[in-house]
């Protein structure tokens, strides 16, 4: 925290937090709650009602904005705060998850690791949700490993909801965990008890959705405007200055940019393939000042997973399933590296566990000589 702290203060020293307010959507949203109890104008020049973003940190945002002031530099040194609080609590996550997962060493080792990080010691200083899914993320994944009982399953079937509230991209894994947990304890009830609890915390903003728009949005309705983004052009971001969305509407908006998109990559499928694989493998090396650290993390998280898949069988599998599909969604659309923080925790754990069976080799060879 004291590291994270210092950052924020030299930041803030130097920079001026509320000029972000212009640009974020979360605040936009935000504020529109507050003066209109309304979900939406998410973008400049635009008053409607929106799902582009999940609810849940816009609403954190709104409650802070109640306090602070809408839009004022305390409250953007506010969520700050509370980023560095939530990136803080995350790395007694990850010291509780390698423990359990692997040994108290591997533990100690990504928690101080995590702790003492230059990138997530930056990233309290952006105002959006990429903290608190990190660690909602990483609280789910502790959950699902030391789940035991119907209540722990229905536990962890809430925090999957509140996570899917924050940051849909992190319910990516959830299927193949139910999978995985179907399949090594053969009881349909996790299932159930999984399923309705995340169910129940989603259904009403999936209903709000529906009613809303006339069609089923589960949570956001920017999946196909992003993969366009990505893929063909941004010049029609809301952000800018071609005012597609903000004449047509959200709905009609992503529509046409569905058909666009869907088009190209019929058009372009080599392209969008080759796209892809480039996008697949610069999502773990990004950004490119910081290679220096994120070429050997992602090195750190393969030898890990190798050396955990052959000491501990399908124990690790619910550390690995999040790093295989929560990622899926950036190779297609496209990459920051604010998206891989998330599953960062992770990806400590076993570069710590590589470390940590490294070090005990190291010692035994030792001795023996």
């Amino acid at each position: 925290m004291s590291l994270r702290l210092a950052v924020l203060v030299h930041l803030t020293a130097t920079r001026a937090p509320e000029t972000m307010w212009g640009s974020n959507e979360a605040g936009r949203i935000a504020r529109q709650l507050l003066s209109n109890h309304e979900f939406g104008s998410t973008f400049h020049d635009y008053s409607g009602l929106t799902a582009w973003l999940a609810p849940g940190y816009p609403c954190i945002v709104a409650a802070v904005f109640l306090v602070f002031g809408i839009e004022t530099r305390m409250s953007a040194v506010a969520l700050m705060l509370l980023n560095a609080i939530f990136s803080s609590l995350t790395a007694l996550v990850a010291c509780r998850l390698g423990t359990l997962v692997f040994n108290r060493a591997t533990g100690l080792a990504a928690g101080w690791a995590w702790a003492i990080s230059p990138m997530a010691a930056l990233l309290p200083f952006l105002i959006w949700d990429t903290c608190l899914s990190t660690l909602v993320l990483a609280w789910a994944i502790l959950n699902w490993v030391s789940a035991r009982s119907a209540k722990d399953w229905v536990r962890s079937g809430l925090v999957c909801g509140l996570g899917g509230l924050i940051n849909p991209a992190l319910l990516a894994p959830l299927p193949f965990l139910l999978a995985f947990s179907w399949w090594r304890d053969r009881n349909l009830k996790i299932c159930a008890y999984v399923l309705l609890a995340c169910g129940m915390l989603l259904l009403p903003w999936s209903v709000r959705n529906t009613v809303v728009f006339h069609r089923v949005i589960p949570i956001r309705s920017n999946f196909w405007a992003e993969v366009y983004f990505g893929n063909v052009s941004f010049s029609l971001h809301p952000l800018g200055n071609s005012m597609e969305y903000q004449h047509r509407g959200e709905v009609a908006f992503v529509d046409t940019l569905k058909q666009s998109v869907v088009t190209h990559i019929r058009s372009n499928p080599a392209r969008f393939v080759g796209e892809t694989l480039d996008r697949a493998l610069l999502f773990w090396i990004v950004p490119s000042s910081w290679m220096a650290l994120t070429i050997p993390l992602a090195t750190g998280t393969l030898c890990g997973l190798r050396l955990a898949i052959r000491n501990t069988g399908n124990r690790s599998l619910p550390l690995l399933l999040p790093l295989l599909t929560y990622p899926l969604i950036y190779f297609i659309s496209y990459v920051y590296s604010r998206y891989r923080h998330p599953i960062e925790p992770l990806m400590y754990i076993f570069t710590a566990y590589a470390a940590c069976e490294g070090i005990a080799t190291l010692r035994k060879s030792r001795v023996t000589t």
